[in-house]
């Protein structure tokens, strides 16, 4: 077994931390805490409330946009997540968090930035037109189901 310096091990261990993670990563914290600060979370609340717009509506809708604009579920969920969840309060916490992260992939998964789709087509030939025709419903079936049974794990609890 190849033994390695004190020296050696320090460098191989700090050059292989994804500094672009770590910075994100705190980024995102610093985003929420100055957020949670100054208030913007109540504002939007307050805002929606006046508009009429439905809490949970607003819950399942926002993250599958940011995931599909972002086509990154490690953008999307830090991103919704300290927004959406404190509207939804009232329900158990898990549900709340599946909802939530639930749609975020489901955006994620139909955007057309998505580079697992982009790959495929790609190495495949295949036309992003005729792939979408199968991926979509696909896709919105897995969400309609999870969400159902979501509410239906809510509701016998």
């Amino acid at each position: 077994m190849k033994q390695y310096h004190v020296k050696v091990f320090s460098k191989k261990v700090i050059a292989g931390i994804p500094w672009t993670l770590v910075a994100a990563t705190c980024a995102v914290l610093l985003f929420r805490a100055v957020c949670d600060e100054i208030g913007v979370f109540t504002s939007v609340f307050n805002v929606l409330k006046g508009l009429g717009i439905s809490e949970l509506l607003f819950a399942l809708i926002f993250p599958f946009i940011v995931g599909f604009v972002s086509a990154l579920p490690t953008t999307a969920i830090p991103l919704t997540f300290p927004l959406v969840l404190p509207m939804l309060s009232e329900m158990n916490t898990p549900i709340a968090v599946s909802l939530v992260y639930s749609c975020g992939v489901a955006g994620y998964l139909l955007s057309p930035l998505h580079m697992c789709l982009l790959l495929t087509n790609s190495y495949y030939k295949a036309e992003l037109t005729k792939t979408y025709r199968y991926w979509v419903p696909t896709v919105l079936i897995t969400l309609l189901g999870g969400i159902l049974s979501i509410f239906l794990i809510n509701w016998l609890s």
